[in-house]
């Protein structure tokens, strides 16, 4: 899920049932790092992962 965020000029979007996949992607990999750069932002997807699920939203990244 994650891989598919590879270019600053894109816009991603996530539906409802991706949204858990890339949170679960997350929190593999926060077990996985032991950079602290990378931990706080998976935290941060986690977070708006978590934000989406409660009402079944989407998740969309949106570039400048």
């Amino acid at each position: 899920m994650l891989g598919r965020i590879n270019y600053i000029f894109e816009d991603y979007v996530f539906t409802p049932e991706e949204v858990e996949k890339l949170r679960e992607e997350c929190l593999k990999l926060t077990s996985d790092t032991s950079n602290l750069e990378a931990d706080l932002a998976l935290r941060k997807l986690i977070y708006a992962c978590d934000e989406a699920l409660k009402d079944n939203f989407y998740l969309e990244f949106t570039c400048d």
